[in-house]
């Protein structure tokens, strides 16, 4: 079926559109705002996590070295702890690189882009209602 602003008959029929317009506006700017948010959270964590992991890798190896010319002792023992720690905060944090990758952003951002395109089609669906409801 064909919709129009033609088919509108009465100034009810036009008020009962705009509201429902509006109220659609208004969710979908709350979308908006929550993809925006999604996005910079995105970002953050991702540089974080690979800020972090560039930190781990080489106090990983450091600790690596130091561990590998100590001689065996309880000392030795905490240090292979810290080592192994170290170890699986390592493969945590590519993990979560990975997780947040360039690509899962991109998308983020291009859904971003067209709900953002999406706004105005609203105000000018809008404008054509309300003079439509002046004609009548």
């Amino acid at each position: 079926m064909n919709y129009s602003i033609d088919q509108l008959k009465t100034v009810e029929e036009c008020d009962a559109l705009l509201e429902i317009l509006a109220k659609d506006k208004e969710v979908a700017e709350s979308k908006l705002t929550i993809q925006r948010i999604s996005i910079e959270r995105h970002e953050a964590a991702s540089e974080e996590s690979f800020s972090e992991l560039e930190t781990v890798e080489p106090l990983q190896q450091a600790l690596q070295t130091m561990v590998d010319t100590m001689p065996d002792s309880a000392v030795k023992d905490r240090y292979l702890k810290d080592l192994d720690r170290l170890a699986v905060r390592k493969r945590i944090l590519s993990e979560r690189v990975e997780q947040y990758s360039k690509e899962d952003l991109l998308l983020k951002q291009l859904e971003y882009n067209r709900m953002e395109n999406d706004l105005p089609l609203y105000d000018a669906l809008t404008q054509q209602v309300q003079d439509k409801k002046v004609t009548l």
